[in-house]
């Protein structure tokens, strides 16, 4: 089943399930950028019950409002929120800033502790 508002624009983190079993909820928090309390929020917004199945909307002005949502903020999701991401790290360590450097040697960034912590982000630095 084709959904219209489920296009190229709306892509997923994981494509683990069919679009048809998950819940509204489910299936906003499964984007890039949207939360579990940015997905309660557009549900409630948009007039539906969080647990309301996929399969259950229609076309209606709601589902085309939550349309216009993905289409008027892909700004701030998915692919082009990475990107965001992944140049503002660059741009630290094209800088030679500190947290550059720390970035660059695979250390924690935001003032965490190495001495006891950190042994995931330490385990893949280059030795």
């Amino acid at each position: 089943m084709k959904y219209h508002f489920v296009d190229s624009l709306i892509p997923f983190r994981k494509k683990n399930r069919s679009i048809d079993v998950l819940s509204i909820y489910q299936f906003l928090f499964q984007r890039y950028g949207i939360g579990k309390s940015l997905s309660h929020i557009l549900c409630r917004f948009n007039g539906y019950n969080p647990n309301l199945r996929i399969s259950k909307i229609g076309r209606s002005y709601v589902s085309e409002k939550l349309r216009r949502f993905f289409v008027n903020h892909t700004d701030f999701l998915d692919k082009s929120l990475k990107e965001y991401y992944n140049n503002n790290i660059s741009n630290f360590i094209k800088l030679g800033s500190y947290k550059g450097f720390r970035h660059m040697m695979k250390y924690p960034s935001n003032g965490q502790r190495t001495r006891s912590n950190a042994r995931t982000r330490r385990r893949f630095s280059i030795k």
